[in-house]
């Protein structure tokens, strides 16, 4: 599922993703040709699990991240820099079926630790 800095939700499955690059292909439909979707519109791209499988571990720092659009999500960040385009955090709500959040900076306004 990825989320748009224009407020979009597509779902889907992005194969083979290339994070750092130009553009992630988002398979909509099996079958279909993907829709490819410039990483520069993005703002995350959430990382389901598969069902029946546990919720990560948390490591890393706890991060509260707020989004240009003041949207927040909170989580463990393994790995953290500050200095790189993206990152992952693992959901500090573990109610959900979500495994991981890659988190582009370039939509990012605030960082804050704890």
């Amino acid at each position: 599922m990825v989320h748009t800095l224009e407020g979009q939700v597509k779902r889907g499955t992005v194969r083979n993703p290339n994070l750092e690059g130009e553009h992630l292909d988002l398979e909509i439909i099996a079958g279909q040709p993907p829709e490819r979707i410039a990483t520069r519109r993005l703002k995350a791209v959430f990382f389901l699990l598969p069902p029946g499988s546990r919720v990560p571990a948390s490591e890393g720092p706890k991060l509260r991240v707020t989004f240009s659009d003041e949207r927040q999500v909170a989580g463990f960040a393994p790995g953290y820099s500050p200095t790189d385009s993206g990152f992952f955090m693992i959901p500090a709500d573990t109610r959900t079926n979500t495994a991981r959040i890659y988190i582009f900076r370039a939509a990012v306004k605030n960082i804050a630790r704890g």
